[in-house]
């Protein structure tokens, strides 16, 4: 067989599996009940992650590194060889929305706070990455009399969070969901300070005039602001439509970033 044969060979079974696996989706969907389909609708949510990540990865492996100023941190975008892959933790048993490679990211990168500024994460949802930012900072003495300050309208979206979390104590479209929260994060609560703020507003004015989306009937909550110490770490997950990325950028845009060169 040559060549041309192996390839032309290849081809036809990576199509006959995605014809296989359509149909089998499509059956799963006429026949299975309520149940089953939230169970399936999770598996396919958590194995797109997996396939994001790796479709990335196989992207960055052309991706070239730059070296830091301080020579300790380099850009990796998820890079086979990146230094924080073998990384060891714990199960956090914390549903969540990220990778493992993530997970193993926030818990490699506690070890660069230099303990000159403020550390801040926008957008927790259940505290999954607020664990494994946490597994990180306790192990850095710089971290010690510090907290890491969390911000998150705390507001249940049902539409994309039912699929996300399938245990029989969570909230309504639109209700609090801080509870959920509180409990998954008990472990580390005596070391972060956590904040229900506005993280997303509609429309946000330049002149500080907002416009609430009604939708979301956070009207009563009140608006991120930022006025305390620099921040030496961001974490920011919450850059999923363009007001929440401007708010945030208004926010933190007045205060200095502290680097350590």
């Amino acid at each position: 067989m040559n060549n041309f044969s192996m390839v032309e060979g290849a081809a036809n079974m990576k199509s006959l599996v995605i014809r296989v696996f359509k149909w089998i989706v499509k059956r799963i969907v006429l026949i299975a009940d309520r149940d089953f389909l939230v169970k399936i609708s999770n598996m396919l949510s958590k194995s797109n992650l997996w396939i994001e990540a790796r479709l990335r990865r196989l992207d960055a492996d052309e991706q070239k590194e730059y070296p830091s100023k301080n020579g300790m941190l380099r850009k990796f975008i998820l890079s086979h060889d990146a230094p924080w892959l073998d990384t060891k933790i714990h199960d956090s048993q914390i549903p969540g929305m990220i990778s493992e490679e993530e997970k193993k990211y926030y818990t490699w990168f506690g070890q660069f706070y230099a303990g000159e500024g403020d550390i801040v994460e926008l957008g927790p949802w259940l505290g999954c990455s607020t664990f494994y930012i946490m597994e990180g900072l306790q192990q850095n003495p710089h971290f010690k009399g510090k907290k890491l300050h969390v911000y998150d309208d705390f507001v249940w979206r049902s539409a994309w969070m039912d699929k996300s979390y399938l245990g029989n104590d969570g909230p309504q479209d639109h209700e609090d969901f801080k509870y959920l929260f509180d409990k998954f994060t008990e472990s580390v609560k005596d070391f972060i300070v956590v904040n229900r703020r506005r993280l997303s507003t509609g429309e946000l004015e330049e002149d500080w005039g907002e416009v609430v989306n009604p939708y979301d009937k956070i009207t009563d909550i009140p608006p991120l602001r930022w006025r305390d110490n620099p921040v030496e770490i961001l974490f920011v997950d919450v850059g999923r439509t363009i007001d929440s990325m401007r708010l945030g950028g208004v926010c933190f845009s007045h205060i200095s970033f502290q680097t350590k060169h």
